[in-house]
């Protein structure tokens, strides 16, 4: 998705994975998410949340976790 706006506009991305290397990317904490070092310094035109596990063997393996990670920690904000 992020090659879709970057071509036009600047693009930001926040997860719980670490592999990006990238100046606009926000490290999201599982456990303890926050989002607030996403939004305090910048102003958004826009924000798509696109939430969801990568592994739906490890969704249904953990869904309270999964449940919290992509539903809870975000409706917190």
């Amino acid at each position: 998705m992020c090659g879709l706006f970057s071509s036009f506009a600047q693009v930001f991305e926040c997860d719980v994975v670490t592999d990006y290397d990238n100046a606009n990317y926000f490290l999201i904490d599982t456990v303890n998410a926050d989002y607030k070092s996403c939004f305090e310094n910048h102003n958004y035109d826009l924000c798509i949340n696109c939430s969801g596990a990568a592994s739906v063997p490890d969704s249904v393996k953990q869904p309270l976790r999964d449940f919290n990670l992509n539903v809870l920690n975000v409706l917190k904000y």
